[in-house]
């Protein structure tokens, strides 16, 4: 089976705010009950095999929507796939599309494997990186290079595929810290001219957010160009990784927490944060351990809970431990120490044979009783 990853996702899609959109916090929430998923889990750390009982919530306690849980596929899908999620009793309800670079035929591939999503019923959130780790600029400095961001938009959008959203680079708050003068200002121009053309493309659904993605840390450090996209976009994006600088993971008992002080950190009104990528490792060489994996989601899940119209969207990953292969090209991409391969290598639910870890049963049980609108 492909490599996949679980995500807390929406199972539709709301309409796009204004840049003036009102803080998602501030207003209505269903009246429905909210049960913290996984909250029971035992504390002591262990590598046995779990239950399939262990950590669930209390059967037919829903959370609130529109947090609900879907599936992302690392590798490319295809229906093969889909009939092996369906095997597993999945039925993902959002998704994200990772394509590379603005060459037409990466453009076109993704929104392939987007489609595939959407004929299942799938909502999908459309990424398209424009730079990767500590890599030089040329390309997106190139005085053509906003032409080819706009000709992307217009292949996106004149699929007439109703994405969640369209979103746009990397960590591009850890991108603008390696630049300076004219090639920071480039920068800056290069993202403002994509969000306002994505954003009245006149083939765009008023229901598809179009957005930015930054590290988690960026809104505790907010930067003019920040602020200037922020204004652009009528959403959030980020991914967000439990490991420090070294590649060693961070204490998983406060998981929820730092989740909770990213989400406050961001300037009011907030809006919506489409969290692309959350993981945490599960090997004792990065410090870490099955129960501590399991810990952390724990102790993330009820944030979600708490904060349902804030944060729309989540992907975990992943379903299973990425090969060596694909942890090497991972750091290589982004620029990472050798140590974050060793972490990365052990961010599944499931071991490489697909043995379950405990964390497993704590998404998949909250994913079993997510009911849907």
């Amino acid at each position: 089976m492909n490599s996949l990853v679980v995500s807390l996702g929406v199972a539709f899609v709301v309409t796009a705010c204004a840049k003036e959109t009102p803080d998602p916090e501030t207003q209505p929430k269903p009246n429905r009950p909210i049960r913290e998923a996984g909250a029971t889990t035992a504390d002591a750390d262990s590598t046995a095999s779990a239950t399939p009982d262990a950590g669930l919530p209390e059967a037919g306690v829903p959370l609130a929507p529109p947090t609900l849980i879907g599936l992302n596929a690392v590798e490319n899908p295809d229906n093969q796939w889909l009939e092996d999620v369906a095997v597993l009793g999945l039925a993902p309800h959002s998704t994200s599309v990772v394509v590379r670079g603005t060459d037409p035929s990466a453009i076109e591939a993704g929104l392939e494997r987007a489609a595939l999503f959407v004929d299942s019923g799938i909502a999908v959130l459309f990424s398209i990186d424009i730079l990767r780790g500590n890599r030089r600029y040329e390309d997106i400095l190139a005085t053509d290079y906003p032409s080819a961001l706009r000709a992307a938009v217009d292949t996106v959008f004149d699929s007439q595929l109703p994405l969640l959203g369209v979103a746009l680079g990397e960590g591009l708050d850890v991108q603008l810290s390696y630049t300076t003068g004219d090639d920071r200002r480039v920068l800056e121009s290069v993202v403002s001219d994509f969000l306002q053309y994505a954003a009245n493309h006149p083939s765009r659904s008023p229901q598809t957010h179009v957005t930015f993605h930054t590290s988690p840390g960026a809104w505790s450090r907010v930067t003019s160009e920040l602020t200037a996209w922020s204004e652009l976009s009528d959403a959030l994006c980020i991914s967000w990784f439990g490991v420090d600088e070294m590649g060693r993971a961070i204490d998983s008992i406060g998981g929820g927490e730092t989740f909770e002080k990213m989400l406050d950190s961001i300037p009011r009104p907030r809006k919506p944060v489409l969290v692309r990528e959350v993981a945490y490792p599960s090997a004792s060489i990065v410090e870490s351990s099955f129960a501590r994996q399991d810990r952390f989601f724990s102790g993330l899940l009820p944030v979600l809970a708490a904060h349902p119209l804030l944060v729309p969207m989540l992907a975990v990953s992943a379903l299973q431990d990425p090969s060596d292969e694909e942890c090497q090209s991972y750091i290589e991409d982004y620029g990472l120490p050798s140590s974050a391969a060793l972490a990365r290598c052990s961010v599944g639910l499931t071991g490489t044979t697909g043995k379950p870890k405990p964390a497993y049963y704590t998404l998949v049980g909250a994913f079993a009783l997510a009911d849907l609108p």
